[in-house]
């Protein structure tokens, strides 16, 4: 397998397969990041194509969701990577903070629940 557009932020991803036989099996996992101003749910589409099948395959995979505007510190101490509350992502993203910061993607938000642009 290999991706023709890999899996880089983005809202599409596209895998490629020189080879691919019968009853193999082939999955990805990923992190798919939900945009707090989009309506709910959160939309999964994929799509497969192959020379041994006719037409198209698609399915879809939905994830309702609320959102609630909180400050960071309200759910992690980012100094020592402990959280207040328990996430899903906690290993994941206590790894990030230890090995990468720049992997996690802060916004930050007025009292409305609306981006603020820090660029000025």
């Amino acid at each position: 397998m290999q991706f023709a557009v890999g899996p880089n932020r983005s809202e599409i991803i596209e895998v490629h397969c020189g080879d691919f036989r019968h009853e193999r099996v082939w999955e990805f996992e990923g992190v798919a990041r939900i945009d707090p101003h989009a309506r709910s749910p959160f939309t999964v589409q994929v799509g497969v194509t192959a020379s041994n099948l006719r037409g198209r395959w698609s399915r879809s995979f939905e994830q309702k969701f609320t959102c609630t505007v909180v400050k960071a510190e309200e759910l992690i101490n980012l100094r020592e990577g402990a959280f207040h509350v328990e996430i899903p992502m906690a290993k994941q993203f206590k790894g990030a903070l230890e090995n990468n910061m720049e992997r996690v993607d802060f916004v930050r938000v007025d009292e409305d629940g609306d981006d603020v642009d820090d660029t000025d």
